[in-house]
């Protein structure tokens, strides 16, 4: 993504922003907490780690963002209450944080919106 405070920012179209309840992500490079952050349109960041994200299984039990699984991806749902998305043009931004002085930044290759129960209701990539 760049040096640390780096910015990408990707536009989503949503119809019916009511049934959202999660921000599905496959990351690249997501070797440690707090690496980088999530913005929805003009919301506040929330950084990704551990406590902000859901991880699934075996990745979860193997310590998650920055655990033992972590082999070059690793896939996060940022939960979602519904409030921040809005119907039509949604902004998402990305943020690299910082650096632990090896990585360079971190990739989100696929974002998806997810129900409930974790099902496509939308994707950007």
């Amino acid at each position: 993504m760049g040096k640390p405070g780096f910015v990408k920012t990707v536009s989503m179209q949503v119809a019916d922003p009511s049934k959202v309840r999660g921000l599905w992500m496959l990351v690249n490079n997501l070797s440690y907490e707090n690496k980088g952050s999530v913005k929805i349109n003009n919301g506040p960041w929330v950084k990704l780690n551990n406590s902000t994200v859901d991880i699934p299984e075996p990745a979860k039990s193997y310590g998650g963002i920055g655990g033992g699984y972590h082999v070059g991806s690793i896939k996060v749902t940022l939960p979602l209450k519904g409030q921040e998305l809005v119907a039509g043009e949604n902004l998402i931004s990305f943020r690299f944080d910082y650096s632990d002085g090896i990585s360079i930044g971190y990739r989100v290759v696929r974002l998806k919106l997810v129900d409930a129960a974790g099902k496509k209701l939308f994707a950007c990539w």
